[in-house]
C-alpha cells in the first residue's frame, strides 16, 4: 500500500485540517507559502519547480520505504489516542479555549496532561527527521528545514501545541520554554514513545532535537506574539470541526480524530522528503 500517496490523496481543500493549518500560517508569520497538493508531483515541484518525470519516478520510489512510510505512521500515531502517543487532553484543550473552559492559567504546571504530549510530538518530530534523512543530526535538521513541510511542521508544533496552551510560559522567553521542552522530550515523552516504538528510537530522535533549537526558538517567538490573531481565526470553525457545541459531555470517542492535522503534515513531510532526496541523494 502506497502510505504517503494515499494520505495525500485523502485530504482537500475543504477539510478541516486543512483549515486549521491555512489560519495558522495566515495569522503567523515565518512559513512558506501554504498550498495544497494531492499527489507526490505537487511534492515534487513545491520541492523543485521545473523538476521533471525523473525525479518524480525516484520521489515515487523513495515513498515506498519502510522508514519513509514509518515516519508517515508516527505522524498518524500522533493525532490517535488510541495508538499510545497521542492524548485525550491534546484535543481536549484546542475544545476548551473557544468555548472558555479552560483554566485562566496557561502554564506546563497547571495543564501536565498537555505538557506531556507537547514532550511526545517533539520526540515525534525528531524521529520522523531521523527516518526521513538519516546521518549526522546537523545534516538531518538542516535538509529537514530546507522542505517547506519541515518549516510548516516546526510552525505549527510551536503555534499550537505550544503557544495557544503555553502562552503564560511563552513570556519567560522562547529560549527557557525550548529547554522545558526538551526535559519534557527525554521525560514523559520518551517514556510514551519508548512504549510504542522501543527505547532505540527514542534515542535517535533525542539526538536531533538540539538541531532543531535555532528554528524552533524562532517560530516560538513568532507565534507567542500572534496568538490573539490565531485564535480569532481558528474560533470560527473549529468548535463545529469537533462536532460539539458547548460542552465536551458525551464527545464521542471517533471526535478524537476530528482534526488528523499531524497526519496531514506528516504526509506533506513525508513526501516532500523524498522529493527532496530524488533531486539530492543522501551522502
Amino acid at each position: 500500500m502506497a502510505m504517503v500517496a494515499d494520505a495525500l490523496r485523502q485530504i482537500g481543500e475543504q477539510d478541516y485540517s486543512v483549515k486549521v493549518c491555512r489560519t495558522l500560517f495566515e495569522n503567523v508569520p515565518g512559513g512558506p507559502p501554504f498550498a495544497v497538493y494531492p499527489d507526490m508531483a505537487g511534492a515534487v515541484q513545491r520541492v523543485q519547480p521545473g523538476a521533471g518525470a525523473d525525479v518524480l519516478t525516484r520521489a515515487e520510489a523513495i515513498a515506498l520505504e519502510p522508514d519513509v512510510e514509518r515516519a508517515l505512521w508516527v505522524a498518524e500515531a500522533l493525532d490517535k489516542a488510541d495508538m499510545g502517543l497521542a492524548a485525550f487532553a491534546g484535543l481536549k484543550n484546542v475544545f476548551s479555549l473557544f468555548t472558555g473552559a479552560r483554566s485562566r492559567s496557561r502554564t506546563f504546571e497547571s495543564d501536565k496532561e498537555q505538557a506531556g504530549d507537547a514532550g511526545v510530538k517533539l520526540v515525534g518530530i525528531g524521529y520522523m527527521a531521523t527516518k526521513l534523512f538519516p546521518g549526522p543530526p546537523n545534516d538531518c535538521a538542516a535538509r529537514f528545514m530546507a522542505l517547506p513541510a519541515g518549516q510548516e511542521i516546526l510552525l505549527y508544533f510551536a503555534a499550537v501545541e505550544v503557544a495557544l496552551p503555553f502562552a503564560d510560559n511563552l513570556a519567560e522567553g522562547a529560549t527557557s520554554v525550548f529547554a522545558r521542552l526538551t526535559g519534557l522530550a527525554s521525560g514523559d515523552g520518551r517514556a510514551r514513545f519508548g512504549r510504542v516504538l522501543g527505547l532505540e528510537s527514542v534515542s535517535d530522535s533525542g539526538r536531533i532535537l538540539q538541531s532543531f533549537r535555532a528554528p524552533l526558538e524562532q517560530y516560538l517567538g513568532l507565534a507567542s506574539r500572534h496568538v490573539d490573531p490565531l485564535t480569532a481565526g481558528l474560533r470560527r470553525f473549529v468548535p463545529s470541526a469537533l462536532g460539539a457545541a458547548d460542552s465536551l459531555t458525551g464527545l464521542a470517542a471517533g471526535t478524537l480524530d476530528a482534526l488528523p492535522v499531524w497526519r496531514f503534515l506528516g504526509a506533506r513531510l513525508a513526501a516532500e522528503a523524498a522529493a527532496s532526496r530524488a533531486v539530492t541523494p543522501l551522502a
